[in-house]
């Protein structure tokens, strides 16, 4: 059986995303992510966010970090409150 963390690393949480967001007087400021493009420079490039889910994740020994989950079907997107599966952890997923 594989050995992964119990839990994903501390990042940001829901209640910081909107502590941060019921400041901002603006609301149609729009939503990127940024990443390291990877050049010699170490160039932060930015991509727009249009999709926000509750995913599944697993966590991949390939990767040495959580994925999202290839078991993905009905079950793996949900809409209200998490269920409480402990072999897989859900997250708020921002993709592009």
């Amino acid at each position: 059986m594989a050995k992964y963390p119990p839990f994903i690393p501390a990042g940001l949480t829901i209640q910081e995303l909107i502590d941060l967001l019921e400041d901002q007087p603006r609301k149609d400021i729009p939503v990127v992510f940024a990443y390291n493009y990877g050049d010699h420079w170490d160039t932060q490039v930015t991509q727009p966010v249009e999709n926000a889910e509750f995913i599944k994740l697993q966590y991949s020994d390939y990767h040495n970090k959580w994925k999202v989950s290839e078991d993905v079907n009905e079950n793996s997107y949900i809409d209200t409150a998490l269920p409480s599966d402990q072999n897989y952890p859900y997250a708020l997923v921002l993709s592009s």
